[in-house]
């Protein structure tokens, strides 16, 4: 297979692998390579279970390493699926005959990042959710309670208080430009996700 297809591949194909997928793959490759099986029988053998885009790489990292290649070299073909820190824990496996070692500390690592960061998104869930109902109250409050309340004092000839005028003010807005604000912490939430992986 010719370096332009093996991008192509990687640009088409690798980046919808999710993380879970990719810590099983070194799984178990760290656990047939302990029992002694090679990476190419390895490989042959989750091919046959594999399913979407991880067929695709398997089954062509399986040709590249019939052509001769190291598995090590491989990952600096697929750069979405392995880190420069994966292929050099691979490079450095290959090198001391500690492969099946290495394989598995590389499965260890990855599947302690995942805990850690389900840790983190768990607990940000909570605060989170907090805080949009009570943005979700503060809404409600600035378009239907205060400009109720406003016209009741109007009615009785009474003087809308400073405060009171300026969370009437602010209820204004908040009708006014509504769709813009939801369209402004929509976008944030969304650029923060995406940052965040």
């Amino acid at each position: 297979m010719k370096a332009g297809g093996v991008m192509h591949f990687v640009r088409n194909h690798v980046r919808g692998i999710s993380p879970k997928v990719k810590i099983n793959f070194f799984r178990q490759m760290g656990i047939l390579t302990n029992s002694g099986i090679t990476i190419l029988k390895a490989l042959r053998l989750m091919y046959r279970s594999s399913r979407g885009n991880m067929r695709y790489l398997l089954r062509d990292t399986i040709t590249l390493i019939e052509q001769g290649n190291d598995f090590s070299k491989i990952g600096l073909y697929y750069v979405v699926f392995f880190d420069k820190t994966t292929v050099a824990m691979i490079k450095a496996g290959e090198k001391s005959g500690n492969l099946p070692t290495i394989l598995k500390e590389i499965f260890l690592n990855l599947d302690k990042k995942a805990k850690f960061k389900k840790k983190i998104i768990g607990a940000m869930m909570m605060p989170t959710f907090t805080f949009f109902i009570a943005i979700g109250v503060v809404f409600f409050m600035a378009i239907k309670v205060i400009p109720e309340f406003s016209k009741f004092l109007s009615s009785m000839g009474a003087k809308l208080p400073s405060l009171t005028q300026m969370v009437l003010d602010i209820s204004n807005f908040l009708l006014t430009y509504w769709e813009d604000i939801l369209l402004y912490f929509g976008t944030t939430v969304f650029t923060c996700v995406l940052l965040y992986k």
